[in-house]
């Protein structure tokens, strides 16, 4: 089935594709796509149906490369594509490709609008009024760019610094900087008008939360409770004492600078390397990037800097004996490479985020620290956020932490908002634990724009003393300074992602004791942050909003992050065993690094608790498991960024189901989902993982996750906790074996291993969800509790299985209006268009336009239609040239038509019925020859009416539109000469028996001429009149030009273009020579029909006259020739003969339209002065769906700001 098989609109789309508040029922305008008549490549926001791929139960939407491959073949081009949640993309193509999809049936289909592909603001954005110097965009482009060309185009006044291209990964990446602030919008508007532009976005200067770390790193590493005024020295560091400090790790730090010689980072016996060099026997920086953005290279730090401050909580490590060691970072034994990011007063990011994050990565960084975020909380997917969701999911082992902002209720700011990443808050620093449970006042809260749980954890932030600088890097100072922020707290979670790392590249999992031969060398960052998320406590302190424990929360995220609560240590957290046991304590941590779960695939977990008394110190309280999964990028500018769905449920020994996130039902837009049961149950835990909804999204065709589970006393089922076949085993608290997860609903039977097969049309756990494809017929969304569907408008019945009357087509969204004689197949809502030369050559999705090769009203006159970057070569004698049968051309358009005549010197003339093109930047040329090297005869732009030019030999006419405000195109009428012969005027009697015929010797005619008498042949039996039988002219036969007035059907000429008379009319003899260039030029009353050579016009020369004419016969409004008077009375004469032999014969030539066919062969219509080019005889309904598309651009119906 094609995409004209079947416009169905997905049931599911109909809730989700939209933004909370928007129509639940968008698709009213659905089939007015297919009158669309937009040219060239643009970008689409599309939505493919989903299909049952083989082995499947389940259908499930295309993936982004399985999309833009099929319109590759399809279209001949590559088609860069992305995934616009929750199942849509955006494909960067033309419309003809898409109309020619087969594989899916196409469901929505709409142009990216040029205002929604900016971030929100910027299309009426102004500059500030205190906002000076100069300013940046970011441009992202799906093919080459001329971004400064673009910008200053039709007069935009924009003042232009320079242009960097900074990524040629997935299209272009540009960033444009301009000299002044107040240019912002208007380059940002003449940007996004471009077709191949993607994204625009203005790059802000960072604010930073402004800038006792022993109490943070005994903090995070004890949770414990001392009071206040305790000795910094009696305070335990447990993980330190294990060694675990981040040894062996290596964290990018990108910030204002670091004050290298600083006593917390100071080498006296390495130099510290520049990058790209790297020295990494320095004891802490391994390599410092400078700050690209000034050319002199900037390193160290200002004074009191804000790097120097946050890089000390992270690692700084003191090597002096005096007190400053109590200010060491949680991670001491790490180190970094530090990328400079300016100082605090120009604080400038990367111009690529994933240019930043591969440096780190290449001098070996898995995990990267950022103490900053953007002015604003974004409203959509952009800018940083994008950046880093991106390079995470291709670079699955790197994790990025980010401060959340320090404004509470402004929003998360970016990076931090993005769902790959940490996003951290801050609580008081203090060992107080009354204190400790306090939000503090400044920390960010969420959720999201689109309403996912940030920040993930918190961590302390109020209050943290740290190194600082002094902006000297020679005076090896060892001073500190307290700040509070929630930049302050970040670096606690970047050093306890390091411990973590450490803990578990040494092996302390699954035993609890160090072992070489257990390493986990290379954890995924999603296990890396499962086990922070896990760790987190709930807090119940001031400025929390909800304080019965139940997480996430928006204010604390998944809690406080305290590491006792996932790593596992056989001998107990302290190294101290409980009193009266030499005995390893029971195991309590289950990892998962790195599975992978596919579409509609169920992944089932069991563990067993509560064998052993014996429990960790301050470890884990109840039953506790964490899912996390990176998800693939979504595109800039969408309102929701989840993309796959996995799912978490836990049954307990009891049977009853628990969902994640405290929620009563499925989580559906976070990518980490958390399962406690406080309360102490022993017995079986089944733990089930599920993919959801999992699109294929390079380069993981299923879902990677990882899974993090804690209990006091966890004993699992196989090394991978996997569920036993045998249903014996897996008992409930009673004995009994396990139920089935909801008994199954009623919609599937329950096996002997206790799982549930469903019904078709059923699935998930427990068969809880109904499929939207098999209920509704994809015309309608599956409500689960009730199995009932919500139809869309167009169709109805209980299984929306019936099309509303005037509706057709498999998904109801067909009208079956096809234009000008079309059929429609009722079944798939398809035209099937006429062509035929009766009818006329007609195509588009319902035959509103004419078919290639054809022009006019009917469709029936055939035309030479541009061949973007190739020549058209044209060798017929006279015809049309233009565009295409749309009312818009495309940018960026190159149109060649190469005229070859037969003869080398051949007159040709174009006449331009209008041009309609934009003003200064596209333009229609002719050239006297075959290349644009050779002499141009004419270049016009703008609009305008008729247009006369003269050409001779082989021409060429070319058209080009640059990448802006593409318009109409033009009407262009050609005729060629076989060949320059002059013909004979009407003063030069025809050639008869009875009269003799001119030679050289025969003098001109004068007054002293005879005139007629009765020896001059009158219109007799003798002499036949013109009839069916007398030649006509020939496709040869010139159209008439400006000094050439029309001749009559009464006088054939005898040129090669005309056949010769018949035998009734006598022959010119070998003695009669023919007219030569020696023969005067016509007279005002001459009626010959063929342009006259004796008096050339001006070589190659451009008029503009008026037409005449009606509508149906226009002819051009000649010009006349001054009058011979010398000849008047001759003149008068002739046409009194003339007059009696050929009116009636001039009447019915001239009451012809000019195009009638004399010769059997297709006719040439010629247009009226107010004739388009893209007429396509339905303006208003082309008009009115170009309305409708407009309209469906915009953010409300699909999710993303189109």
């Amino acid at each position: 089935m094609g995409v004209f098989g079947a416009l169905v609109l997905a049931a599911a789309s109909v809730s989700t594709l939209h933004h909370i508040g928007a129509d639940d029922n968008p698709d009213h305008d659905l089939a007015h796509w297919r009158q669309a008549d937009l040219p060239g490549r643009r970008h689409f926001l599309v939505k493919f149906a989903p299909a049952v791929a083989a082995g499947r139960r389940r259908a499930a939407a295309p993936s982004c490369g399985a999309v833009a491959a099929h319109l590759e073949e399809r279209g001949g081009r590559a088609v860069p594509c992305d995934v616009v949640p929750p199942n849509g993309h955006v494909v960067y193509t033309d419309l003809e490709t898409l109309r020619a999809a087969t594989r899916w049936d196409l469901t929505w289909l709409r142009e990216v609008l040029p205002e929604r592909k900016m971030a929100p603001g910027l299309w009426n954005w102004e500059s500030p009024a205190d906002v000076d110097g100069r300013a940046k965009l970011v441009v992202t482009a799906a093919e080459a760019v001329n971004v400064s060309a673009v910008v200053t185009a039709r007069g935009v006044a924009v003042d232009v610094d320079r242009v960097e291209l900074v990524s040629a990964e997935r299209g272009e990446r540009h960033v444009l900087t301009l000299r002044r602030h107040g240019d912002v919008g208007r380059a940002a508007r003449a940007l996004a008008q471009h077709d191949a532009v993607r994204w625009v976005e203005h790059t802000h200067h960072t604010r930073r939360g402004s800038p006792l770390n022993v109490k943070a790193t005994w903090t995070m590493q004890t949770d414990g409770t001392l009071p206040r005024g305790t000795n910094p020295k009696d305070m335990e560091h447990p993980l330190w004492d294990r060694g675990l400090d981040g040894t062996g790790e290596l964290a990018l730090v990108g910030d204002s600078g670091l004050d290298y010689d600083s006593c917390y980072f100071h080498d006296p016996d390495q130099d510290v390397a520049i990058y790209p060099k790297a020295n990494y026997a320095h004891r802490k920086v391994v390599s410092y990037v400078p700050d690209l953005l000034n050319e002199a290279g900037d390193v160290g730090d200002e004074m009191r800097g804000h790097g120097t401050h946050v890089s000390g909580s992270l690692m700084g490590h003191s090597l002096n004996d005096h007190d400053a060691g109590q200010f060491n970072g949680l991670a001491k034994g790490a180190k970094m490479a530090f990328a400079d990011f300016a100082n605090h007063r120009n604080f400038e990011l990367p111009l690529d985020m994933r240019t930043y994050y591969a440096q780190g990565a290449s001098l070996g960084a898995k995990v990267s620290h950022n103490s900053w975020g953007g002015d604003t909380a974004p409203q959509v997917v952009e800018g940083t956020e994008l950046e880093t969701d991106y390079f995470m999911w291709h670079n699955q082992g790197f994790t990025g932490v980010y401060a959340a902002g320090n404004r509470r209720n402004y929003g998360i700011l970016k990076p931090a908002s993005a769902k790959n990443g940490i996003g951290v808050g801050s609580h008081t620093n203090a060992v107080d634990e009354s204190l400790r449970e306090n939000l503090s006042d400044f920390s960010a809260i969420g959720p999201t724009y689109d309403g996912r749980q940030k920040p993930d954890v918190v961590a302390p932030g109020g209050g943290v003393f740290s190194s600082t600088s002094d902006g000297d890097l020679a005076s090896q100072q060892c001073d500190g300074e307290s700040k509070s922020g929630t930049s302050m707290a970040a670096p606690f979670v970047s050093a306890s992602v390091l411990l973590v790392r450490q803990y578990l590249r040494e092996g302390y999992y699954p035993s609890g004791a160090r072992d070489a031969a257990a390493a986990i060398n290379h954890p995924a960052a999603t296990l890396l942050k499962g086990m922070i998320v896990h760790s987190g406590r709930a807090m119940s302190g001031r400025m929390i909003d909800r304080s019965d424990g139940r997480l996430p929360e928006r204010t604390q995220g998944f809690g406080r992050v305290s590491l006792p609560q996932v790593l596992y240590f056989a001998d107990g957290y302290s190294g101290d065993r409980p009193a009266g046991t030499d005995n390893p304590l029971p195991r309590s941590l289950f990892l998962l690094n790195n599975a992978t779960v596919d579409h509609d695939e169920e992944l089932v977990y069991c563990f067993k608790v509560g064998e052993s008394p014996q429990t960790q110190e301050n470890g884990p309280d109840g039953f506790k498991v964490t899912l996390v999964w990176h998800d693939p990028p979504a595109a800039a500018g969408s309102k929701k960024s989840m993309i796959n769905d996995v799912d978490l449920l836990v049954q307990l020994p009891t049977g009853e189901m628990v969902y994640a996130n405290s929620l009563a039902g499925l989580e559906d837009n976070n990518n980490v989902e958390q399962v406690h049961v406080p309360a102490f149950v022993k017995g079986v835990y089944r733990v089930f993982v599920v993919g959801h909804d999992i699109r294929e999204v390079h380069p993981y065709a299923a879902q990677p996750f990882s899974l993090v589970v804690t209990a006091p006393e966890l004993a699992l089922y196989g090394e991978d906790g996997a569920c036993p076949a045998e249903p014996s085993v897996v008992t409930a608290d009673n004995g009994a074996p396990l139920p089935c997860p909801f008994d199954c609903s009623g919609r599937g039977a329950c096996g002997p291993d206790g799982l549930c097969s469903c019904k078709d049309g059923f699935f998930h756990v427990g068969c809880t969800q109904c499929s939207d494809y098999h209920h509704c017929h994809n015309r309608g969304s599956c409500k689960p509790d009730t199995t009932t569907c919500h139809c869309i408008k167009e169709a109805f019945g209980e299984e929306c299985e019936q099309c509303r009357p005037g509706w057709f087509g498999p998904g109801c969204t067909s009208d079956c209006r096809c234009l000008h004689g079309g059929t429609c197949d009722e079944a798939t809502g398809g035209c099937t268009c006429l062509a035929n030369e009766e009818a006329g050559f007609w195509t588009g999705a319902k035959c509103e336009r004419c078919a290639e090769g054809y022009r006019g009203d009917d469709c029936k006159t055939k035309s030479h239609w541009c061949k973007n970057n190739a020549h058209v070569v044209v060798t017929d004698t006279e015809g049309w040239i233009q565009v295409d049968s749309r009312k818009q051309y495309a940018n960026g358009m190159t149109c060649k038509w190469y005229i070859v005549p037969e003869s080398p010197d051949a007159k040709i003339e174009f006449q331009f019925v209008d041009i309609t093109i934009e003003k200064e930047y596209d333009f229609v040329q002719i050239f006297q020859g075959a290349t644009m090297n050779d002499k141009e005869v004419f270049k016009k732009d703008g609009h305008s009416g008729p247009q006369r030019v003269t050409s001779r030999g082989p021409t060429l006419v070319v058209f080009t539109s640059d990448h802006l405000g593409p318009d109409a195109g033009f009407n262009l009428y050609y005729t060629v000469a076989t060949k320059p012969t002059p013909q004979p005027t009407e003063a030069t009697p025809q050639p008869t028996e009875a009269t003799p015929q001119p030679t050289e010797a025969t003098p001109q005619p004068t007054e002293a001429t005879p005139q007629p008498t009765e020896a001059t042949p009158q219109p007799t039996e003798a002499t036949p009149q013109p009839t069916e039988a007398t030649p006509q002219p020939t496709e040869a036969t010139l159209q008439p030009t400006e000094a050439t007035p029309q001749p009559t059907e009464a006088t054939p000429q005898p040129t090669e273009a005309t056949p010769q008379p018949t035998e009734a009319t006598p022959q010119p003899t070998e003695a009669t020579p023919q007219p030569t260039e020696a023969t005067p030029h016509p007279t005002d009353v001459a009626l010959t029909r063929e342009p006259i050579e004796v008096t050339p016009e001006p070589t190659l020369t451009v008029a503009e006259p008026g037409f005449t004419g009606t509508p149906d016969t226009l002819v051009p409004a000649g010009t006349d020739v001054p009058a011979d008077h010398s000849r008047e009375i001759l003149g008068v004469v002739f046409v009194l003969v003339l007059a009696l032999i050929g009116v009636g014969a001039a009447i019915r030539y001239y009451a012809k339209p000019v195009g009638t066919a004399r010769d059997g062969k297709e006719p040439v219509t010629m247009p009226t002065q107010a004739e388009n080019i893209f007429d396509t005889g339905s303006d208003a309904e082309d008009d009115s769906h170009r309305k409708d598309l407009g309209d469906a651009g915009h953010v409300d119906e699909a999710d993303m700001i189109i």
